[in-house]
């Protein structure tokens, strides 16, 4: 019986482990791989959200992100906006001008329960910089991620 009860208790714990939050810090090589495999070839349910205030957004964003101002809303505010649109298994990518923000945000999404937060932490300009033959600008705040 006690065998049982200490496989039981190991099962249990392997089981809580696996389906933790996570949040991935990536460096900008990890991160454009992550965006194209899950959200450009469409291998997982993915949200990007640039937290960027919507002046900055508008004047140039990558194609598929949607905006929440960080800086001007709440935490509340913004757990109820990605809560009311994604499910707690959705791959959420994160990115904001200096990487102030997206710690905050990733933090909240994991008290949330949201699962997959994949974040990088050296600001909008710096991925562009890298990855500008990779991927696409748009400016303008009405973007259908189409």
């Amino acid at each position: 019986m006690k065998r049982i009860s200490i496989l039981f208790v190991i099962i249990l714990s392997l089981f809580i482990l696996s389906s933790c939050s996570k949040i991935e810090t990536k460096n900008k090589e990890d991160y454009i791989d992550m965006l194209y495999n899950y959200h450009t070839l469409g291998k997982k349910d993915t949200a990007c959200i640039d937290l960027r205030t919507l002046n900055e957004y508008g004047k140039g964003h990558l194609k598929g992100y949607i905006n929440y101002n960080f800086e001007n809303g709440s935490s509340e505010e913004f757990i109820i906006f990605v809560t009311n649109i994604y499910n707690k298994d959705t791959y959420i990518f994160l990115i904001d001008e200096s990487g102030e923000y997206v710690n905050i945000a990733s933090k909240l999404l994991k008290d949330e329960g949201y699962k997959h937060i994949v974040i990088y932490e050296e600001g909008y300009n710096s991925l562009v910089e890298y990855a500008s033959n990779y991927i696409l600008v748009v400016e303008g705040t009405d973007d259908c991620g189409c």
